[in-house]
């Protein structure tokens, strides 16, 4: 335990391309998307798309909260952890999101 599986890195990461304009994290989960598929004339990048899907998930954007959850509950490039994931997607099913029902 404890090292992440490693794959490569795919455009359907994301749960979903583009969070609501002006919510929150709106700016984070776009960066997040540009670092997964290397947009905007950069390669792409593992470590900045897990830290603005954190940043976005932090700041409350309920499609990053669902996204980091799955990430730590199956493993995929952090380390496993259950207990995290559900933390994470708390927040977005108390709100109601439905895609963390």
């Amino acid at each position: 335990g404890g090292c992440a599986q490693r794959r490569q890195l795919s455009k359907g990461q994301l749960a979903a391309s583009k969070a609501p304009a002006g919510g929150a994290g709106a700016r984070d989960w776009q960066l997040a998307a540009w670092a997964l598929d290397g947009s905007q004339g950069q390669l792409p990048s593992l470590r900045r798309y897990l830290w603005h899907l954190r940043r976005s998930a932090s700041a409350g954007n309920e499609l990053a909260q669902v996204q980091l959850s799955k990430l730590y509950n199956k493993g995929d490039y952090v380390p496993r952890d259950p207990a995290l994931a559900w933390s994470l997607l708390r927040p977005a099913a108390q709100a109601g999101f439905a895609p963390a029902l």
